[in-house]
């Protein structure tokens, strides 16, 4: 009896402990985040990212500036991200927090806020990073400046390239069959009105089967889903004045969808920015400040201060100007 009491209780308590922490080689949970930010698209999956390399930086406000390395994330941004590195900030954080620091500081790459990973990734401090290789798997994981450039380089190895339809991806959950999978694998690129004219083929044909017909219906409402919640975070970053994520979203679904009808919402929002002399002058600071950073990662501080003054100059009002004035600040200390 004694022995069935202690059976009962090791059971429970291994039901209750917290499980261990991911291991390299092991496949990651769900990545989840209540609000992206500096971001555009569906929202990050791991399905989504499988091929890439993912840099997943977990940080808390607390001691921001010093421990969470974020002048070596936006080095490693800058050097890599064009050869399928993917980073995402993750915090749990208040968002009126994060976002009030993001509006000072200028990081590349998306945040993920409000999240509870800290917990279901088992992160054991603050300031940590776990590595996705390109097969999914954790490819490394501590500290968050235990990352190295040539260990870097060797799991970007085959990694693919995002490409100019980033936000425009979409891998909608569930089965659809092996029928939708040549469609679904346009989706994965963006490929939105292939894949629309496909599934609407597919519904509008009598000798459609039932079991083709509901995918091609799911599918159809997972695309307009997506551009419907395209339409509305471009409507939140232009309130934050994010503009290269406005334009980017604009440019891409007014190009995929320039002949169909679920493209005209994002067509109507291009013409009329496009006559906002305030937001025309958003953007072509922000791709000034864009080219500051390049010309900084390549030749350095002191050779673009002059480069530095001049935008601030110029836009004074401006979203980029304002990224400028801190950046120029912090490292004229």
């Amino acid at each position: 009896m004694g022995g069935m009491r202690f059976l009962s209780l090791a059971l429970s308590l291994i039901l209750l402990s917290p499980a261990r922490a991911q291991d390299v080689g092991e496949e990651p949970l769900p990545l989840a985040a209540k609000t992206w930010l500096n971001y555009a698209g569906a929202p990050p999956s791991l399905a989504e990212l499988r091929g890439r390399t993912v840099m997943v930086h977990f940080f808390r406000m607390k001691d921001i500036t010093t421990k969470a390395h974020f002048n070596l994330m936006r080095r490693f941004h800058h050097d890599h991200a064009d050869k399928g590195l993917v980073i995402l900030g993750m915090t749990d954080a208040p968002l009126a927090r994060v976002e009030e620091y993001m509006a000072k500081d200028n990081l590349p790459f998306a945040v993920g806020v409000g999240t509870e990973m800290f917990d279901t990734w088992r992160v054991p401090s603050d300031f940590h990073q776990v590595t996705l290789g390109t097969d999914g798997l954790i490819y490394a994981r501590g500290p968050s400046n235990s990352m190295w450039n040539g260990k870097l380089l060797k799991g970007l190895k085959g990694a693919d390239r995002l490409g100019e339809r980033a936000c425009l991806r979409l891998v909608p959950d569930g089965d659809f069959g092996r029928g939708s999978a040549k469609t679904l694998r346009g989706l994965e690129q963006g490929e939105l009105a292939k894949a629309l004219k496909t599934v609407e083929g597919q519904l509008a044909k009598d000798t459609t089967t039932p079991e083709t017909r509901a995918a091609a219906q799911r599918i159809q409402e997972a695309v307009q889903q997506h551009v419907e919640q395209l339409m509305e975070q471009l409507e939140r970053n232009l309130e934050r004045r994010d503009v290269l994520l406005v334009e980017a979203v604009l440019d891409g679904l007014t190009d995929d969808l320039a002949r169909h009808a679920l493209g005209q919402a994002a067509r109507d929002r291009r013409e009329e920015l496009g006559r906002d002399e305030d937001f025309q002058l958003e953007v072509e600071a922000a791709h000034d400040f864009e080219k500051l950073m390049v010309a900084y990662y390549k030749r350095g501080y002191s050779k673009n201060v002059a480069r530095a003054e001049k935008l601030m100059e110029k836009y004074p009002d401006t979203r980029a100007a304002e990224k400028t004035r801190n950046w120029y600040q912090q490292r004229s200390l």
